[in-house]
């Protein structure tokens, strides 16, 4: 918290804050909830960058403290997310509708794989999740890279979407043509 105070002057004059980010900040619940409140003692406003993998009781618990929260939303699908994220994304799905429910400052930021989370049906059904829970935007797409790849090789591990393609942009606009058109306010990142 001391480096944090330290920067209070440039949070207060940029209206910005403290973004917990990571892996998934939810995972730690306590300390997220120590820096919360140590940043709510400060008048410190803070975001949540996750991709909403945790409890439904942590969450509805811990959401409302936030200022905002920037939501990862991979596929809606649940069996394709089981197959490329290795866990179901119902919790995923029910936290991004409480969020939705709540007064702050929400982003989804939607990662464009091609093949891989591109398709029409995705894109579809992501559609519709947004219309059924109100959400019109920010939507923020972030075009598929390889900058990961090297700390894999670094880390000796197996980096397993070393063939994916990055997305065309042609591709990249026909995505954000498509949000937009469905009257979600979305930009590129």
């Amino acid at each position: 918290m001391a480096t944090v105070v330290r920067d209070k002057a440039y949070y207060d004059g940029s209206d910005g804050g403290v973004t917990l980010s990571g892996g998934e900040p939810l995972a730690q619940p306590e300390a997220l909830r120590a820096i919360v409140s140590a940043c709510g003692q400060e008048d410190i406003g803070v975001y949540l960058d996750t991709s909403g993998f945790a409890e439904g009781p942590l969450f509805r618990e811990v959401a409302p403290t936030f200022q905002g929260i920037l939501f990862d939303i991979k596929h809606v699908h649940g069996q394709r997310h089981r197959e490329l994220i290795g866990v179901d994304n119902d919790t995923i799905l029910d936290n991004f509708a409480f969020a939705c429910s709540l007064n702050l400052d929400l982003h989804v930021r939607f990662v464009i794989v091609p093949g891989l989370t591109d398709d029409a049906d995705n894109l579809a059904a992501m559609a519709k999740l947004f219309v059924a829970n109100g959400f019109t935007g920010p939507l923020e797409l972030l075009p598929y890279h390889r900058y990961g790849a090297a700390k894999y090789r670094h880390m000796s591990r197996d980096y397993q979407l070393n063939e994916t393609p990055m997305p065309t942009p042609q591709r990249v606009e026909e995505v954000k043509a498509y949000f937009d058109g469905q009257g979600i306010a979305t930009s590129v990142h």
